[in-house]
């Protein structure tokens, strides 16, 4: 995540659990971070990238997950 990206995060994370008592902005961070750097290096160990990754693998299982809501209340079904 670059640099902009995780001062926004921050900003964001900061103006919306601001009430949160204990609530550990940077540690947030931190784990989004952490789990953004471990998808990345999951898809270069698996080599999905490109427009066609979200049809192999764990990314097709999700893409038939968020795709089976819309296609079941599509027009041209009923």
């Amino acid at each position: 995540m670059s640099k902009n990206k995780i001062d926004k995060a921050r900003a964001i994370l900061t103006r919306r659990h601001r009430h949160v008592k204990g609530y550990d902005v940077d540690r947030e961070v931190g784990i989004i971070s952490a789990t953004i750097a471990q998808q990345r290096a999951w898809d270069l160990e698996t080599k999905a990238s490109g427009p066609m990754a979200m049809l192999t693998g764990l990314n097709l299982k999700r893409f038939l997950i968020g795709a089976y809501p819309k296609a079941g209340h599509s027009p041209a079904l009923t």
